[in-house]
């Protein structure tokens, strides 16, 4: 079960890592959302084959990419390390990667569309149309 506002990456990424030796050990785990699927919490998500994600009826889901912007004034962070922005790119592509295996969007498709716009929300029926989900139970 996953009810989620989303998270430090880094944590979704081992939480991911789990899953997948979960799977390789021939397990069978499926992720049912509760009301919110956000942010990192995609990337759990994502971490099981297509036909083993379920979405409830009224879960709100949300993608979007790292930022280098202060949220509040919407300019550039002072002083963020090039370390810091570099491991924000590698996340981003981590995630974009596991955002578009397993569903019917294209990594490029994907890229375009968090450009866009800061924020995608998706709703269950959204995210069943693009494929992020099998089923809403």
């Amino acid at each position: 079960y996953l009810d989620s506002y989303g998270g430090i990456f880094k944590i979704a990424l081992q939480i991911s890592e789990v899953i997948s030796d979960l799977l390789a050990q021939g397990r069978d785990v499926r992720i049912l959302t509760g009301e919110k699927c956000m942010s990192s919490a995609m990337t759990i998500l994502m971490s099981v084959p297509q036909e083993c994600r379920y979405s409830g009826p009224n879960t709100k889901f949300l993608i979007h990419s790292a930022r280098f912007t202060d949220p509040v004034t919407n300019q550039p962070k002072s002083g963020l390390p090039r370390r810091s922005r570099y491991k924000i790119h590698t996340a981003n592509n981590a995630q974009l990667k596991r955002l578009t295996r397993g569903s019917c969007i294209s990594e490029p498709s994907l890229r375009s569309f968090l450009k866009s716009m800061d924020d995608a929300y998706f709703t269950s029926r959204e995210a069943l149309d693009l494929g992020l989900v099998s089923a809403i139970v």
